[in-house]
């Protein structure tokens, strides 16, 4: 309620918010890209765009569920059925253990709509050279960048009925 007492506007409270949890993210992926050069877990110097890639994938999960958050009044159990319909699924069946060309034709499509999916597809390009056609790279990034986009609009629409009532 600090930031609703200034003459900011409720988006820039939320947006602020966001770009805060990007920040964190951003600095987590860059300690876990170090981590992965000191154990020789990549061999390309593209791997570096492994971190601003893993920040998009997060904040793609971030942005639409903190649009969720600002519209519930109290939490009444909600985030423990997001935890278990929607982010052990996505954790499980988004191809970061194994791809999903491995997985039952029924499992797949859990992949494909998990923003993880595409956030694990884009490194693999950047750390392991994997190649995919262009349009394909593009489907991943703009997959992420829609979420991350959709979430803020929505994420400031919820403060800004939450703050201004």
């Amino acid at each position: 309620h600090g930031p609703a007492a200034t003459p900011m506007d409720p988006r820039m409270i939320a947006w602020g918010h966001l770009s805060a949890i990007a920040a964190r993210f951003t600095v987590q992926s860059a300690i876990f890209w170090v981590m992965m050069v000191a154990f020789a877990a990549t061999s390309s110097p593209w791997s570096l765009v492994c971190i601003p890639i893993a920040a998009l994938a997060s904040m793609s999960v971030a942005a639409p569920l903190m649009a969720y958050a600002a519209t519930l009044e109290s939490e009444g159990g909600e985030f423990n059925s997001i935890q278990r319909f929607v982010i052990m699924p996505m954790f499980l069946f988004s191809g970061t253990f194994f791809e999903l060309d491995a997985m039952p034709l029924y499992l797949r499509p859990i992949g494909w709509f998990s923003p993880m999916w595409h956030g694990a597809e884009l490194a693999r390009i950047a750390s392991y050279g994997r190649v995919e056609p262009w349009w394909l790279t593009l489907i991943h990034l703009l997959f992420l960048v829609g979420l991350v986009v959709i979430g803020a609009i929505l994420a400031g629409r919820s403060f800004r009925r939450r703050l201004w009532r």
